[in-house]
C-alpha cells in the first residue's frame, strides 16, 4: 500500500513539473538557467543579467539589482528592448548655480562613459537640452575621436522666455551625432547670471524625444525653480557584437543561436543584435530561447466570435460549433474576418441575400469612398489655402499684380509643382542641409532648367509682413554675384523658395581642395565684396547678410562667386545704423562686437568677410580643434601673425608661386582691417570692393594670370565634392546656425574661455 502511494505521488510530481516546464517554455526563456529574469517590475533578458558572470554576456550587460531597482553603467534601467537593440535609462540633470555677486555656489556635471562601442547614445531618440538666461552648455564625448557640441540659451530677463518654446530664449536644444559612446556635460556662463533677476542657475541634460515615459516641455518656472534631483529618460543603442550580420555569418560566430531567431544590423551601424521571429518570444541569444507565443491566451478576442487555435509560430481562427466556413477557397491561417455560416442551412437560399448584401455593400462603399475623396480634396484645398494666407500669399499676390515692389519674373509655384520637381521631397534630391533649411535640386514640369528649391523655416505669424517684404526685396536683387531668387511656394506649412541652381560647389570646398589659383581667389573675393556692397548700399532697403562664410559662397562653372543663403539676413531702414537682435551666425565668422552687444551693423558682415579673405590667403578652416589652443580661431591666428610679422608662415603654399608679395600683402592688409575689434574701425564693403576690384583688374591685365584648367585629379576630387549633399559639419564651421539657437561645434570648455578672453575685452 505504501509503495502505491509513493508511486502515485511521484507521478503527480512529474506531471506538475512537466506542466510548469511547458508553461515556462511557452512564455519564452529570457534569462540563463539559474539566473533572475527580472528586477522589480523590469524584465532582464539575456544578454543582460543579474548575478554571476555566467548570467550576462559581458560586463557591459551586467545589471545591478539594488532594492528592486536595476542599474546598468550607473544609470537606472526602465526598459530593455531586445527586439530593437535599445535600453531606456534615467539620467540626472547637470546644473551650475551662482549667487548675486556671480560667485559659483553649485556645480554638478553628469558624466557617463561606455568603454567600448557596444553601447551608443541614440542620435535619433535623444536630444541635448539646456535651460537658463545666461547659459552656454556643451556636450563632450567620443565618437571614434573627441567630439564637442551644444547650444546657447540667452535672455535679458526671465519674462522674455515663452512657455513650451525652446528656441534659444531661456531654453535651447541641439541634436547629438551618431556614434557617441561617452557623454559629459560642461556648463559655462558669460556673466555668471549676475545681471539676470530670477535665474541663478543653468541646467543641461540629455533626454529622449517623444518618450512614452516622460517628455520634457520647457516651462518658464524652470528658470527659477527646476528640481535639481530631476531625471530624464534616455535611449542607448546596444549591440551584441561590433560585426555586421554578414560578417558574423561568414565568420561562423553569430550570437543568434536560438532557432526561430534572426540577425538585425543596428541603425547606428556599430554592430548587430538578434530578434525572435514573428510569433515567438524570449531571448534569441539562448539555445531554444525563442518559444512560440500562444496568441489565443494572450488575446481572447483575437478571433472575435470564432474559436482560436494556437499554431507553432502562428495561430488560426476556426468556426464555432454549429457553423462552417462559408468561403471554400479561403486558405489558412484564418483571422478574425473568417466568415462562417450555420451548418445545414440551404446554401441556395443564401445566394440571393448574399448577392443583395454584396451589391448594397458595394454601392454604399462606392458612395462612401466618393464622399470621402471629395471631402479630402476639399480639406487639402482648404489646407493649401490656409497655408498660403498664413505665409503671406495674398499680400504677395497684390504686390505682383500691382507691378510695384516685386520683380515681374517672380513666380508663385503650386504645392503640386514643387512635389513634382523634388519627386515628393526624395532624399536623393537633397544637395544641402543647414540651420536655415534643406535644399533640393529639381526640375519643374515643362521646364528643362535645374533649380535649387529650399525648404525654409516656419514663418512666424506675427512677422508675415516682414517675411513678404524681405522676399519682395530679395526678388529685386539683380547682381551677378548674388544667387537669384526666382519664386516661392506658400501652399505648404513651411515656405519653399526657388533659386537659380549653381552647379560647381562652394568656396569652402574649393579652398579645402587647395585647387584655386591666386587670380581666381582674388576674383572671387572681389565678386563677393561687390555683392555685399550692393546689399549694404545700392538697394532701397539695405540688407545685412548676417552669415557670410565660405560655405555660403557658391562657385559657378566660370568660377564666378555667388552669395547665397539669406535665411539669417536682416533688412534695416536706410537711416538706421544698427539693430538689436539675438546673436545668430557661425562661430569662427561671428563679429565679436555683435556677440557681446547684440547690436547688428553692416560692419558685422565686414568682419565675417575678413575671415573669408583669411581663408583664401591661408587655406585654413576658421575654427579647428586640431590646432593649438591659441590658434584655434583663424581670425586670432591671423591678427597675431600680422603683429609678429610672420604672415608668410601661414600663407597657403599653393599660391606662393602664383601671387606677388605686394598682392598678398594688399589682400592681407584688407583682411586685417576687416578684423578690427571695433566695428567703427573697419572699412565699409564699398571701400573693400573698390580696392579688390582694382587688384583684380591689375592681375587680369598682367601676364602672370591665365585661364585656369584643373588637372584630372582636381576634376575628380571636385566632382566628388559637388555631387555629395553639402552639410557643413562641426569640423568645418565650428557651429551650425539654427533660428535663435547658436549651436556650438568642435569646441571644449577651454575654447569658449579663449574666445571670451580675446573677444569679450
Amino acid at each position: 500500500m505504501g509503495d502505491c502511494v509513493w508511486i502515485f505521488l511521484m507521478v503527480v510530481a512529474v506531471g506538475i513539473l512537466y506542466v510548469h516546464h511547458t508553461q515556462a517554455q511557452s512564455s519564452g526563456s529570457i534569462a540563463k538557467e539559474g539566473c533572475e529574469d527580472n528586477c522589480g517590475d523590469v524584465r532582464i533578458p539575456f544578454p543582460f543579467g543579474i548575478g554571476g558572470t555566467n548570467c550576462f554576456s559581458s560586463h557591459h550587460f551586467k545589471i545591478e539589482c539594488i532594492d528592486s531597482i536595476p542599474y546598468n553603467h550607473g544609470l537606472q534601467v526602465v526598459k530593455i528592448m531586445t527586439n530593437s537593440g535599445k535600453i531606456r535609462s534615467l539620467m540626472k540633470i547637470s546644473y551650475v548655480c551662482y549667487d548675486q555677486f556671480g560667485a559659483n555656489t553649485l556645480d554638478v556635471q553628469q558624466e557617463i562613459g561606455h568603454d567600448d562601442q557596444s553601447f551608443l547614445f541614440s542620435s535619433t531618440d535623444n536630444i541635448f537640452t539646456a535651460v537658463g538666461c545666461d547659459t552656454i552648455a556643451f556636450i563632450t564625448g567620443t565618437r571614434g575621436q573627441n567630439y564637442t557640441g551644444g547650444c546657447i540659451s540667452l535672455c535679458a530677463n526671465v519674462n522674455d522666455a515663452m512657455e513650451n518654446e525652446c528656441s534659444g530664449i531661456g531654453c535651447c536644444q541641439s541634436a547629438i551625432p551618431n556614434g557617441l559612446g561617452t557623454y559629459k556635460s560642461n556648463i559655462q556662463s558669460q556673466n555668471n547670471h549676475s545681471d539676470i533677476q530670477g535665474n541663478d542657475c543653468s541646467y543641461a541634460f540629455l533626454t529622449e524625444k517623444n518618450s512614452p515615459y516622460e517628455n520634457y516641455t520647457f516651462q518658464t518656472s524652470d528658470l527659477s525653480s527646476m528640481d535639481k534631483n530631476r531625471t530624464f529618460p534616455i535611449i542607448c543603442d546596444w549591440v551584441i557584437s561590433n560585426q555586421t550580420c554578414e560578417e558574423a555569418k561568414n565568420a561562423g560566430d553569430s550570437k543568434c543561436i536560438s532557432v526561430n531567431s534572426h540577425c538585425s544590423d543596428s541603425p547606428s551601424k556599430h554592430g548587430y543584435f538578434c530578434n525572435c521571429n514573428s510569433g515567438y518570444d524570449g531571448s534569441p541569444y539562448l539555445k531554444d530561447g525563442c518559444q512560440d507565443i500562444n496568441e489565443c491566451e494572450d488575446d481572447s478576442s483575437i478571433c472575435g466570435e470564432n474559436n482560436c487555435e494556437n499554431m507553432i509560430g502562428n495561430y488560426t481562427c476556426t468556426c464555432r460549433d454549429g457553423f462552417s466556413k462559408t468561403d471554400a477557397d479561403e486558405k489558412p491561417p484564418y483571422r478574425k474576418n473568417l466568415r462562417c455560416s450555420p451548418v445545414g442551412k440551404n446554401s441556395r437560399s443564401l445566394v440571393l441575400p448574399i448577392l443583395v448584401a454584396i451589391a448594397s455593400a458595394f454601392l454604399t462603399s462606392s458612395v462612401g469612398i466618393w464622399i470621402y475623396m471629395v471631402r479630402q480634396k476639399r480639406k487639402i484645398a482648404e489646407l493649401k489655402q490656409r497655408h498660403f494666407h498664413q505665409n503671406g500669399g495674398s499680400m504677395l499676390e497684390r504686390k505682383i499684380s500691382s507691378k510695384h515692389g516685386i520683380s515681374q519674373d517672380f513666380k508663385l509655384y503650386s504645392k503640386e509643382q514643387v512635389e513634382y520637381a523634388t519627386n515628393n521631397y526624395d532624399q536623393s534630391k537633397i544637395i544641402g542641409r543647414g540651420g536655415q533649411g534643406v535644399v533640393y535640386k529639381g526640375k519643374f514640369r515643362y521646364d528643362q532648367r535645374t533649380f535649387a528649391i529650399k525648404k525654409s523655416l516656419v514663418v512666424d505669424g506675427s512677422k508675415v509682413d516682414e517675411f513678404v517684404n524681405e522676399m519682395a526685396i530679395l526678388s529685386q536683387i539683380n547682381h551677378r554675384n548674388v544667387v537669384k531668387l526666382l519664386g516661392c511656394c506658400l501652399e505648404v506649412e513651411d515656405p519653399l523658395l526657388v533659386y537659380e541652381y549653381i552647379p560647381n560647389g562652394t568656396l569652402y570646398h574649393h579652398i579645402q581642395m587647395h585647387s584655386l589659383p591666386w587670380g581666381i581667389r582674388v576674383s572671387i573675393a572681389a565678386g563677393t565684396a561687390s555683392a555685399l556692397a550692393y546689399l549694404h548700399s545700392s538697394i532701397s532697403v539695405p540688407i545685412i547678410h548676417r552669415d557670410v562664410k565660405s560655405s555660403n559662397i557658391l562657385i559657378d562653372l566660370d568660377h564666378t562667386a555667388k552669395l547665397s543663403d539669406f535665411g539669417a539676413s536682416k533688412s534695416i531702414p536706410v537711416n538706421v545704423a544698427q539693430v538689436t537682435t539675438l546673436v545668430q551666425g557661425t562661430l569662427g565668422y561671428l563679429d565679436p562686437e555683435y556677440m557681446l552687444t547684440h547690436q547688428l551693423t553692416k560692419k558685422s558682415d565686414v568682419y565675417s568677410f575678413g575671415v573669408v579673405l583669411v581663408e583664401l590667403l591661408t587655406g585654413l578652416i576658421p575654427l579647428s580643434y586640431e590646432r593649438a589652443e591659441s590658434e584655434r580661431s583663424i581670425a586670432m591666428l591671423f591678427v597675431s601673425a600680422i603683429k609678429n610679422d610672420r604672415i608668410d608662415q601661414i600663407m597657403d603654399p599653393t599660391i606662393l608661386n602664383d601671387a606677388t608679395v605686394v598682392q598678398m600683402k594688399q589682400v592681407a592688409d584688407i583682411a586685417g582691417r576687416c578684423l578690427k575689434m571695433k566695428g567703427e574701425d573697419r572699412p565699409s564693403m564699398t571701400e573693400i570692393s573698390m580696392e579688390l576690384e582694382t587688384l583684380r583688374a591689375t592681375i587680369t591685365g598682367s601676364s602672370r594670370h591665365h585661364a585656369w584648367i584643373p588637372n584630372d585629379t582636381q576634376v575628380t576630387r571636385l566632382r566628388t565634392f559637388i555631387e555629395q549633399p553639402v552639410t557643413i559639419s562641426s569640423q568645418e564651421s565650428g557651429i551650425t546656425d539654427d533660428l535663435n539657437t547658436t549651436t556650438l561645434g568642435n569646441l571644449d570648455a577651454n575654447d569658449i574661455s579663449l574666445i571670451k578672453s580675446q573677444w569679450y575685452r
